[in-house]
């Protein structure tokens, strides 16, 4: 699914400084010191933590009431594995590693907006500190802070202080962007202090000893109602469609015929239909094909002719992949052509993008082409000069792998916060990416591939010369009927790229699916509207006792708000797929699974609720869907579809000019931490209540 972020919460930030010994006049002195970079949400502060100096002092103890000391940053999260535990852990447990100041100046809350000292001027500290951390490049994806403030309070953003689960990854990510980490240390005091005068439960202390372990126990029923109001989604539309996985029976619904986004939902009608066109175990073909032969004598080796490197809509082709088809001409006495190296990605339509509304620079939103390699995914690097004396805002950039692609350049304009790399043209209307004049200094960013065809055949001329055959510069072109195959390649079964498709919810695996179903049923290629409309005629035909009214998809992988569903449409597929064999096993066997590794972005791990969950989720801002099979407590299954929209909020992010800026971001993520927190209640109480 679209995946841009989740897991923000509104609060409110102190930040607590020391007795660091700068003088009063605001807060440029302490840049002038060697110091410590903050993370802080302070408005005025904020390039401070650019500007990481040689020296880190810290605190050597937490301040009183809720205060959260971020030390060793082992601590910070048991999913983020950061690389910079080891060295952090170090420093703190040596004092001499940065001089420890023992007592912290903590500043009062004056009873209402929290002051900072800064000598005689007063500064409101305030905002998101997921706002501030956006502005260094952080996208909070997978980071979160010391210890959840109001993790058992559950007041909600409604009330003001919903700060559970707040800001989640990409910490790591920053921290080894800057130069010379080892010599420095990251280190804020943070008070939590809820918005609205909700008072929650005071934190532990650090350190604090387990006195007790008791069994896990589900929280009471609330019912749907009271699940809504609890995690604030107030104008959202609410829906499901539970069905009786046997009978068929309706079990338990609201809006049932109601429309809304499916999000990546939509890939379970996609790989349903292109099961049953297919069949589990069709195989994607990519070939090597000739127009002439390999010379003897004074020529011995060259292909006396074109070569064309042939696409089958692979959505799970590999570099190996490629060298092995490499490895064969070789094999065969290949050593170079006269004539011309083509792609030949006739198979299917090609698109520099899915879904023409999602930003440019969206790895989730890549060209689609036959010839597809690694997800159509580039990486862009770029670093500070090492040359000493080298110029400050001076760096060096490339891709990796890097073939022949436009070198990358600078904005000439700065595209707005949040977006480090935006496309450019190059000549020969390949794409040229450009570093945005405000984007960090150091840093990676894997970026879509636009033109995937092209990228792939140069992949596979590299790999060619690696072993000592020449090809020349690829172009596009189609291979005559009268060529002939000089090696090829099989891919996965069908049945086993839908379960990879549906695990790891990738747009263009699940396009490529769709594709060639769609090529199937009608003979030729065409764009992605018309292939979903061929697949949903597919299942209507089916399935003629389902009202299908309003049910509308515009590409396979889900990614677009235009697409429409209702719960349902959606309940009735699974139930038609999980009683269909699939190289002898269901639709079931293909879904995920709750409770296994990161399956259902890291939810329903509890003893009410995992294992008995198989679905698939759907992920898009200001739109949630869940469709799959649960296991109820008594034993019976249950086909459901669950949806939650707001579609209001979701037409005014579609309207933004910049939906990767913080401003924009950051509350869209936030309501999909809570609409999935919703999820997660609501399915338990299924579970155990049917």
């Amino acid at each position: 699914g679209e995946n841009e972020g989740e897991n923000e919460g509104e609060m409110s930030m102190r930040l607590v400084f020391g007795d660091w010994g700068f003088e009063s006049g605001g807060f440029e002195n302490l840049l002038k010191k060697p110091a410590f970079a903050a993370v802080t949400a302070v408005e005025g502060f904020l390039a401070a933590a650019e500007k990481i100096l040689d020296e880190a002092e810290f605190l050597s103890q937490a301040a009183p009431v809720q205060q959260l000391l971020l030390r060793p940053f082992g601590e910070i999260g048991e999913h983020d594995q950061l690389l910079v535990d080891q060295h952090l852990d170090q420093v703190l447990d040596d004092p001499g590693q940065g001089k420890v100041r023992p007592h912290p100046l903590v500043v009062g809350d004056d009873g209402g907006d929290v002051g900072m000292d800064e000598g005689h001027q007063g500064r409101i500290v305030g905002r998101h500190l997921v706002g501030a951390l956006h502005r260094f490049g952080i996208d909070g994806q997978n980071l979160s802070l010391g210890v959840l403030a109001h993790e058992g309070h559950r007041c909600g953003l409604p009330n003001g202080c919903g700060v559970n689960d707040i800001i989640n990854r990409r910490l790591k990510g920053w921290l080894t962007k800057i130069p010379n980490f080892a010599k420095h240390v990251v280190v804020a005091a943070l008070v939590v202090i809820p918005l609205g005068g909700c008072q929650g439960p005071a934190l532990p202390a650090p350190g604090q000893n387990i006195t007790e372990v008791r069994a896990y126990e589900a929280p009471p029923p609330v019912g749907v109602d009271a699940l809504i109001r609890k995690h604030g989604l107030f104008g959202a539309r609410v829906g499901y469609a539970l069905l009786d996985l046997e009978s068929g029976d309706p079990l338990a619904g609201r809006n049932e015929n109601a429309l809304f986004i499916p999000a990546s939902t939509a890939k379970v009608p996609t790989t349903v239909a292109a099961l049953g066109i297919l069949g589990a175990d069709y195989r994607f073909r990519t070939r090597v094909l000739v127009t002439g032969k390999v010379a003897q004598g004074d020529n011995e080796g060259v292909l006396g002719g074109d070569l064309y490197l042939q696409g089958g809509g692979d959505p799970l082709l590999t570099i190996q992949d490629l060298m092995g088809l490499a490895r064969r001409l070789k094999d065969q006495g290949v050593s170079g052509v006269s004539g011309k190296f083509f792609y030949d990605q006739s198979l299917l339509r090609t698109f520099a993008e899915i879904e023409a509304r999602q930003p440019e620079n969206a790895r989730y939103n890549p060209g689609l082409s036959a010839l597809s390699l690694d997800f159509n995914q580039t990486l862009l690097n770029w670093r500070p000069t090492l040359e000493p004396g080298g110029e400050k805002g001076v760096v060096r950039a490339y891709q990796t792998p890097t073939l022949g692609d436009a070198r990358p350049g600078l904005s000439a304009a700065d595209p707005g916060r949040g977006r480090n790399v935006v496309p450019g043209v190059a000549p020969g209307d390949e794409i040229r990416w450009l570093l945005s004049p405000s984007a960090p200094v150091e840093g990676a960013e894997f970026l879509p591939v636009k033109r995937p065809g092209l990228r792939t055949a140069r992949v596979f001329r590299r790999l060619a010369r690696m072993l000592g055959v020449t090809l020349p510069e690829p172009r596009a072109g189609t291979a005559p009927r009268n060529a002939s195959p000089m090696a090829g390649i099989r891919g996965l079964a069908l049945a086993d790229v839908v379960r990879l498709a549906l695990e790891h919810s990738n747009n263009m695996v699940t396009e490529l699916i769709g594709q060639v179903a769609a090529r199937h049923l009608e003979g030729e290629a065409g764009d992605l509207s018309r292939g979903s409309e061929l697949l949903g005629g597919w299942l209507r035909k089916r399935l003629p006792d389902t009202d299908w009214d309003g049910f509308r998809l515009t590409n396979h992988s889900g990614l677009s708000s235009k697409a429409r569903v209702n719960p349902k449409q959606m309940a009735a597929i699974v139930r038609f797929a999980v009683h269909r064999r699939h190289g002898g096993g269901d639709y079931l066997s293909l879904l995920p699974a709750s409770g296994l590794r990161d399956s259902m972005r890291r939810r329903f791990r509890d003893p009410a609720t995992a294992l008995r969950i198989w679905a698939k989720t759907g992920t898009l801002k200001y739109a949630k869907g869940l469709v799959g099979v649960f296991f109820a407590a008594s034993g019976r299954p249950v086909a459901f579809a669950l949806f939650v929209t707001d579609f209001d909020l979701r037409r005014a992010y579609d309207a933004a000019a910049n939906v990767q800026s913080p401003e924009i971001a950051a509350p869209a993520e936030d309501w999909i931490r809570r609409a999935e927190a919703f999820e997660q209640d609501l399915l338990r109480e299924w579970i155990l209540g049917i």
